[in-house]
Formats: structure tokens, C-alpha cells, sequence
């Protein structure tokens, strides 16, 4: 199920990231500024993907979309893709 992320999704989001992208994840920090922030969406699908979007104005720009190595090739990240800009507007 996919649904919009809040600060209780951290540590699984932080997880997401140590596991898709190692040295290049983001900091707990930047993650929380993503949840909290009010220029961002952030969406997680059963806790094995997540993407993040910064909108402003009548610009969305994709900040991340991450997806755990055994749920990836399924479709996920296209499906956050298609809910992010549907968030976006």
C-alpha cells in the first residue's frame, strides 16, 4: 500500500536509502527535512520504497525515488512516479 510518509517512516526510509545507495544515502537529517518540510511530499510503499518530491510554485522537481534490491523490476518506482505527480498538482 502506498501512502503519504511521516516522521514515524525515518527509520525505515533511512533504511531504504543505506540499502539502495550506500555512501550516496541521504542523512536522517535531510530525510526529516523531507517529512517535515512544507514544500515536499514524501510517499513510501509497504515499507520496501520511497520517493520524494520538492514543489514549488507550479514546479515539482523528483528529489528520490528509492526501492529495496528484492522488490525492485515489479513496478513500484513507476507507480510512486504516477502518485507523485498526481501529489504534485
Amino acid at each position: 500500500m502506498t501512502r503519504v510518509a511521516a516522521v514515524h517512516d525515518l527509520a525505515t526510509i533511512a533504511g531504504i536509502e543505506q540499502e539502495s545507495f550506500g555512501g550516496g544515502a541521504w542523512s536522517r537529517q535531510l530525510i526529516r527535512e523531507h517529512l517535515e518540510g512544507a514544500h515536499h511530499a514524501v510517499l513510501v510503499h509497504d515499507e520496501v520504497a520511497y520517493a520524494a518530491i520538492s514543489v514549488l510554485g507550479d514546479v515539482a522537481d523528483l528529489d528520490r525515488i528509492a526501492v529495496l534490491p528484492p522488490a525492485r523490476r515489479q513496478g513500484i518506482a513507476g507507480m510512486l512516479l504516477q502518485q507523485l505527480i498526481i501529489v504534485a498538482r
